[in-house]
């Protein structure tokens, strides 16, 4: 079996309440959202690391996540670092800039770990059958241009249904752990988390937004809205309704809008 490698994000003073961003609004949100998302990523991966870590040198288990859903993030982790980078080159304030270089480094690294994540999984079905790990990497990530707008299909509603399907096993799973001492015991010596009622339950409700993010694609898809802006959106500065994928938040990203840009806009339909 392969031997796992962990690299393992703890951050866990923000408890995620919400669901990840919605990839229709990356361009209007502000950098503290970005913040808080990067917390979230980080408690999604020691989730994930678990479920990895939950297999290793243990016969016939199979760990609860799949690189469907490891792509799936890794994709909305590249889709966040072109919205930064983007702001990076437009950006003329330095105190702003170097804000924005942080977040971009930050978010490169945790990137990393999810591809890290990826090629432990394809380490682990690759040694428990010779030849899989050649047909999962023919798949390969979901190509931009269908992440942020072409119409999509049955079928990638139907791979969506059961990454969620992914999430929902590891969420029941983690939650079993919390009455199961001995297994957290072996747990929290191989990863080197200590994995406590109080740590188990916010990487549980990072699951949970997760699990809330994907339901949400999959209603965009189905109406076929996903990455639009129509119905006209509503603006909110405080509430930040997370859920709500036609709720764009902004901050002093809109505020600083050009003229023209704030005008075409506005008259979107």
């Amino acid at each position: 079996m392969a031997s796992l490698t962990l690299n393992v994000t703890q951050a866990f003073s923000i408890n995620p309440a919400s669901s990840l961003i919605g990839l229709e609004t990356l361009a209007f949100i502000d950098l503290g959202l970005f913040e808080e998302e990067l917390t979230l990523y980080g408690q999604i991966g020691t989730g994930i690391a678990l479920a990895l870590a939950q297999c290793e040198e243990q016969e016939g288990c199979a760990p609860n996540v799949s690189e469907d859903e490891l792509n799936n993030l890794i994709a909305s982790l590249e889709a966040r670092l072109l919205e930064l980078e983007r702001r990076l080159v437009e950006e003329t304030k330095e105190n702003l800039r170097a804000d924005l270089k942080e977040l971009i480094d930050r978010f490169n690294e945790e990137l990393n770990d999810f591809r890290g994540y990826r090629q432990e999984l394809q380490a682990f079905f690759a040694a428990e059958d010779e030849g899989f790990g050649e047909e999962v990497l023919d798949e390969g990530l979901p190509d931009e241009e269908g992440l942020l707008g072409e119409q999509p299909d049955a079928g990638e509603v139907a791979r969506l249904a059961k990454v969620l399907e992914t999430v929902k096993a590891r969420i029941e799973w983690l939650e079993s752990l919390k009455a199961n001492t001995e297994e957290r015991a072996r747990l929290s010596e191989t990863t080197g988390i200590e994995l406590t009622q109080e740590t188990l339950d916010t990487i549980i409700e990072a699951a949970r937004s997760e699990a809330a993010f994907i339901e949400n694609q999959i209603r965009l898809l189905i109406e076929g809205t996903e990455a639009m802006l129509s119905p006209a959106p509503v603006f909110t500065a405080e509430a930040r309704d997370y859920n709500s994928m036609q709720t764009i938040h902004y901050g002093s990203d809109f505020l600083s809008l050009k003229d023209d840009s704030l005008s075409s806009l506005l008259n979107l339909n």
